[in-house]
């Protein structure tokens, strides 16, 4: 019965890292639906580099789903999924800035 837990356990986070990965392409196909773009006003919005930006944020969410997938492998897919979105969301919150042209005045 355990192994059946487990065995279970394995596949919902081989899909959420599968899921994951999925998400990463959409968004670079789609990168207007990239938040940090739509909170932006209108006005400002054609000085951010789009294309960058939705390589980054495809980047990290693949980097994600790859290694929540490889830790379900082992049985660690629990212990992975949750620190990995938390740092994937702070890399790129903070890499993000640069992708985002600043008006000199």
């Amino acid at each position: 019965m355990i192994t059946d837990i487990t065995t279970m356990d394995c596949n919902v986070y081989l899909f959420i890292g599968l899921f994951m990965i999925a998400t990463g392409f959409l968004v670079q196909f789609f990168p207007k639906g990239i938040d940090s773009y739509q909170c932006t006003p209108k006005k400002n919005r054609k000085n951010i580099d789009l294309k960058g930006l939705s390589h980054l944020v495809r980047n990290a969410f693949l980097a994600q789903g790859l290694m929540t997938m490889i830790a379900s492998l082992w049985g660690y897919g629990k212990y992975v999924f949750a620190p990995t979105l938390v740092i994937a969301i702070i890399i790129i919150k903070i890499k993000e800035q640069k992708y985002f042209k600043r008006k000199t005045e």
